[in-house]
């Protein structure tokens, strides 16, 4: 059944979206003021919120551009050839899926399955982070929503890279390996995270410092699609692994709430695009020691690659999903940066008066235009199609 012979309720979308973040803001909150790590208040907030997200999230129908081909994928788990060429689907993968059909789940339980496995990971995740917990959970949420909903095989893997930082930072290379191993078998992509997550985990200041940062950034202004296209062939070696012709498409859709709803994006988009991220650039590189018990310049150094390469990969789909990896990690940068701005007496007027532009930029990017273009297509939940 497709999305677009039904009509939801914006109405019911809207109120959904805000008891989930509302609901995620005030469990950070208590979280950030609880006194262990393991106290009940943690165990109760997060049993809570993983409820709402699985069950917000999970039961949207037609989320995303490959929601009926994920359905299709779990509806054909065990006969996969009938639908899918199965050896491009990574093996962890099916044997989730056929776990899951197995027990006989119907599909929209299958989303919302996969939707707790994300915003686990992230519990987990705040364990070691509980003083900006009232940050994180929410930026988390604003960071991943909206690939999340549709990169389905990219999300599971990655929350298990997520997981697998509890093991890296304790030096447990045994379990941390294992880990990125399933992560790779749920999805190849994730490869690519590999290198930079070692050379982050032993170097904390590989780009010299920050005037190199921003040069850098600056110039990747510069590179657009046309650099891409004159090295075309060498993504015909992706069509060994048959995943090429489909990702050769525009993902300059991924960038916000706004941009989802827009191609041709204002001026005044790219300039909050390019603000937002020299805010936390050069704010996040000011206060890196001070938060080096918690590997902050690991997650600093992955955001800037994100930063780096997002606007050169902004139109070409396979590169823009491989730099999601890295630029979703601006929800730790940026949680430490409105902790110190907001809580730390080392702030000042002009890292607040940043840190409120942060805010607000991140609030109306992903909560509020989102909202603002929601529309019947866009609003509708299973039960809108099955009742």
């Amino acid at each position: 059944m497709e999305a677009e012979y039904f009509s939801g309720s914006i109405a019911v979308f809207i109120l959904l979206r805000i008891l989930l973040c509302v609901s995620l803001f005030f469990a950070g909150r208590k979280i950030s003021f609880a006194q262990s790590k393991d106290s009940i208040i943690f165990k109760e907030e997060s049993m809570i919120c993983i409820l709402l997200y699985a069950l917000i999230e999970g039961l949207r129908y037609g989320r995303g551009i490959d929601f009926d081909h994920y359905r299709k994928l779990y509806e054909n788990a065990f006969k996969l050839r009938n639908y899918w060429d199965e050896e491009t689907i990574e093996p962890f993968f099916q044997i989730v899926n056929k776990t899951i059909n197995y027990l006989g789940f119907p599909y929209y339980l299958m989303f919302s399955i996969y939707s707790s496995f994300l915003i686990i990971s992230c519990f987990s995740f705040i364990r070691n982070h509980k003083k900006v917990a009232v940050y994180i959970l929410p930026f988390f949420f604003f960071s991943t929503i909206g690939q999340s909903e549709n990169l389905i095989r990219q999300f599971f893997a990655f929350s298990i890279i997520l997981y697998s930082f509890n093991y890296l930072f304790n030096d447990d290379w045994i379990k941390f390996s294992l880990l990125m191993t399933l992560a790779f078998f749920t999805h190849n992509s994730s490869l690519v995270v590999l290198p930079f997550v070692i050379i982050f985990k032993f170097i904390k200041n590989p780009f010299g410092n920050l005037y190199v940062i921003l040069s850098l950034y600056c110039i990747s202004w510069l590179i657009n699609s046309n650099f891409w296209s004159s090295n075309y062939e060498y993504f015909n070696l992706l069509e060994k692994i048959g995943y090429y012709e489909r990702y050769a498409t525009n993902s300059e859709v991924w960038f916000s709430g706004e941009q989802q709803h827009s191609l041709n994006s204002s001026n005044w988009f790219y300039i909050r695009i390019f603000l937002f991220n020299v805010g936390i650039i050069s704010v996040g590189y000011l206060i890196k020691e001070r938060f080096s018990n918690y590997n902050f310049s690991f997650f600093y150094g992955l955001f800037v690659i994100g930063a780096i390469f997002q606007m050169p990969t902004a139109n070409i789909e396979l590169l823009n999903r491989l730099n999601l990896y890295f630029y979703v990690f601006w929800f730790v940068v940026l949680s430490y940066i409105l902790y110190f701005a907001f809580n730390s007496k080392e702030s000042n007027l002009q890292i607040r008066i940043i840190g409120s532009f942060l805010l607000l930029n991140c609030v109306y990017d992903y909560l509020i235009s989102p909202l603002i273009y929601a529309s019947e297509k866009t609003s509708l939940f299973v039960w809108d199609v099955i009742m």
